[in-house]
């Protein structure tokens, strides 16, 4: 396996130097040595289980060798397992990859012997901004253990007495500015210690009523009452440069006719113009019934890239369903947004933008594995 790690890393670290060499980026070097299918691939975040048989690791490292996958997601592993296969599938990347992980309340969300660490709602009555720090912080040192490179935290939705259920647990409270200091320093904590952000889930979900796992919410508010409650914490998160922030599925008719994560109006003219987000942008899990029930793969795909997203997020445990995200719907979500380069709906420009966009945000995050 050390012999394949060493190819890999090899050719990667050739080009940085080339790079350095010639005054040019190593993102910019990369992005001109790759295929519009590698460039597709980075868009793409997909479900790993360190937990499941060798079969599923060809699975995943076929994806990889074909795509250039941009980013994978573990979901129910070990540290042992996860730190096992994510070695594994880099001696197979052409171009590094991220690891993704949920760890609202630490790694133990998806890592089934990490130290499980508060969640968000059992922390409302606490202030002090050290505690939230101190949370980031060991939240960000045991995914690094994990190999994990972006924290997906903190939840940052502003909740109310109908919110859903499993929604609300998740959530610091009903205080807009109380959430925004919380999140802020969770965050902080974590990229203090090395590792990306990623606030969530823009533009808002504490209002939603039912969860958006099973159908799409609709969020039934004026811009005025936005801009009171469900924005503040997210300006807080811009303001001081959050590396990620993930969008929801959510249908809210006062700022546009489709869901909140497919909407050029919420993501490309309010978070990035407005509200002049500089960072990177990921869905929700496009696999989510939110939009699977109301828009085809195909669909899902083109319109998540155009309305403004870097990361096209796909989210799964249960075995069946991963093996049909691997090997029917993400194949099929790729070549969707490759007829549309093709047949000029997506100009080959814009896809070179988000890719450059992508590679930058590894080198800046030194996504090169040692």
């Amino acid at each position: 396996m050390w012999q394949e790690l060493f190819k890999g890393f090899f050719s990667i670290y050739l080009i940085f130097f080339v790079s350095f060499a010639h005054g040019s980026s190593w993102a910019e070097d990369l992005l001109n040595q790759m295929t519009v299918t590698e460039k597709i691939g980075q868009l793409f975040v997909i479900p790993v289980c360190p937990l499941r048989n060798d079969y599923h690791v060809d699975q995943v490292i076929s994806l990889i060798k074909e795509y250039g996958i941009g980013g994978v997601l573990p979901k129910m592993a070990t540290y042992r397992t996860q730190e096992a296969m994510v070695l594994k599938l880099r001696s197979f990347a052409k171009v590094p990859f991220l690891v993704f992980q949920d760890a609202e309340w630490g790694a133990s969300m998806r890592i089934i012997d990490a130290l499980p660490l508060p969640k968000n709602y059992e922390l409302e009555e606490i202030t002090d901004q050290e505690v939230f720090y101190s949370l980031g912080v060991q939240i960000a040192n045991q995914c690094k253990k994990a190999l994990v490179d972006v924290v997906l935290a903190p939840v940052v939705d502003v909740i109310v007495d109908n919110t859903a259920p499993t929604l609300k647990k998740r959530c610091f409270g009903e205080d807009p500015e109380m959430v925004a200091l919380k999140g802020y320093y969770v965050a902080k904590g974590i990229e203090d210690s090395g590792l990306a952000a990623c606030g969530k889930h823009f533009p808002g979900h504490g209002e939603a009523f039912i969860d958006s796992h099973y159908e799409l919410p609709l969020i039934p508010l004026t811009m005025p009452a936005l801009n009171k409650k469900a924005l503040v914490p997210f300006r807080k998160l811009i303001q001081e440069n959050i590396a990620c922030i993930m969008s929801a599925h959510l249908f809210i008719p006062v700022l546009s006719n489709y869901p909140a994560s497919l909407s050029y109006s919420i993501i490309q003219d309010l978070l990035i113009n407005k509200m002049n987000y500089k960072g990177i942008i990921i869905t929700d899990a496009l696999n989510m019934k939110a939009l699977m029930n109301h828009f085809t793969v195909s669909e899902i795909s083109v319109m998540a890239f155009k309305a403004g997203n870097h990361f096209l997020l796909y989210g799964e445990h249960i075995s069946e369903k991963v093996d049909e995200l691997l090997f029917q719907i993400i194949p099929e979500a790729m070549d969707a947004i490759y007829q549309a380069v093709l047949s000029g709906e997506i100009s080959m420009e814009e896809l070179d933008l988000r890719v450059l966009r992508i590679l930058q945000f590894k080198q800046k995050f030194q996504i090169i594995h040692s």
